[in-house]
């Protein structure tokens, strides 16, 4: 049995559909039209509907995501639906002939047979509405939602309105649409999408979306559920308990590329209670050696209750220019392995040496650097120091970060 099924995502556009599935375990592989340089994953430039269909049986699911302007509620409003293609039926075509698992995805409106409906107000953290229509070839079910006369009111920018000046569009809902009514650092926060442009953001589907679609795929499809690194690291610490595990030990339990053990493990430590020592614990361990000295506790022994709002971390992320203050990567960059940086929050006094959670004492970091960072303190370079960095620079370089600035500030 493989161990990550394969997904094909049509008309893959910026990847919020595929960030989701690719959370739930599958690998992803993109096709759209146009390049699409921020997609997070492998993808090809073609023609979704010349694709042979020899090319649909090298996956075990497919997700598209046709064109959907022509079924707009805008295009019904402004009467020119017929300057888009509609191609739902041909999709859906191709889609049955393939004989595979199989997911349409489009707007209100669009002819989708028995399609269930999601929505932002169903996922705990959203703060959008974006209901959208899935068509599949296999049971699905739906989170609860509230009835629709209940959604929240979304920010606005329209002083006409009755709510002008009462919400916020970093704790209310907001409207992701071609117009906007709120900061892209918004928008990104809202749809939890980190990496795409104002313009992408408008067209996207948060990846909450396909994460709960791509759970329900995993058993329709018959494979199994990939082990959380905390699940994975819980059973390696007990099967060795009161022996020495390495590092190296725990990358390879974990998985490659699976770069955010060393957090699981301070998680383990000082959040749940769990008996880890490290070298600062005792004499005879070197750093990046590990041993569980005794019982874990009992799991409902704890209760964690510290935490970083949705509102702060936005804070923070918008203070440090969506950068990470370790190696100065950004949302727009991408990683060695071609992935889309990540940026979590991250202490400078560490938590477990009794830093606070204030905005002071936080940071943005990378998700790799912050894997390695291992209760590191750290300060932020100084104005004076930049420019010096600045002054040595190439012209060439200096003007990118005169444009970066430009960027951030006007």
């Amino acid at each position: 049995m493989k161990r990550h099924p394969r997904l094909l995502d049509l008309f893959c556009c910026a990847g919020g559909a595929a960030q989701g599935y690719n959370e739930a375990g599958f690998e992803i592989y993109g096709v759209d039209i146009v390049e699409q340089p921020n997609y997070p994953f492998p993808m090809m430039v073609a023609d979704v509907m010349k694709l042979p269909q020899s090319f649909l049986q090298e996956f075990d699911v497919i997700h598209a995501s046709p064109p959907c302007q022509s079924y707009s509620d805008l295009a019904a409003r402004n009467g020119n639906a017929d300057q888009w293609p509609r191609l739902v039926a041909p999709v859906r075509g191709m889609l049955e002939r393939s004989g595979k698992k199989w997911v349409i995805e489009n707007v209100e409106g669009a002819p989708l047979i028995d399609p269930v409906v999601l929505s932002g107000t169903m996922f705990p953290g959203l703060r959008v509405i974006r209901r959208r229509l899935f068509e599949t070839n296999f049971p699905l079910t739906t989170p609860p939602d509230i009835p629709r006369s209940q959604y929240p009111l979304c920010h606005t920018l329209d002083k006409r309105k009755a709510h002008y000046g009462k919400t916020c569009e970093w704790t209310d809902y907001v409207s992701v649409n071609g117009g906007g009514n709120c900061s892209v650092a918004s928008a990104r926060d809202a749809m939890g999408i980190q990496w795409m442009t104002k313009n992408e953001i408008n067209e996207a589907i948060p990846p909450a979306y396909t994460r709960w679609i791509g759970k329900q795929l995993m058993e329709h499809i018959g494979f199994m559920k990939r082990k959380s690194i905390k699940a994975i690291l819980k059973e390696l610490f007990i099967q060795h308990k009161g022996k020495v595990l390495t590092s190296v030990q725990l990358q390879e339990a974990v998985g490659e590329g699976r770069t955010e053990w060393a957090r699981r493990v301070r998680e383990l430590r000082m959040n749940e209670g769990w008996p880890i020592e490290t070298n600062n614990d005792a004499s005879d361990l070197k750093p990046g050696q590990y041993r569980l000295a005794g019982d874990p506790p009992d799991p409902g022994s704890y209760k964690f209750t510290r935490s970083i709002s949705q509102v702060q971390r936005a804070r923070v992320l918008e203070r440090n220019g969506y950068t990470c203050q370790a190696c100065g990567a950004g949302v727009e960059d991408r990683t060695q392995t071609g992935r889309p940086v990540k940026l979590v929050i991250d202490h400078h006094e560490a938590f477990s040496y009794g830093g606070p959670d204030d905005d002071s004492n936080l940071r943005v970091l990378c998700q790799e650097c912050n894997g390695g960072a291992k209760n590191l303190v750290s300060s932020p370079p100084t104005w004076k120091w930049l420019m010096s960095q600045v002054r040595r620079a190439k012209r060439e370089d200096q003007l990118k970060v005169l444009e970066q600035l430009e960027k951030k500030f006007r």
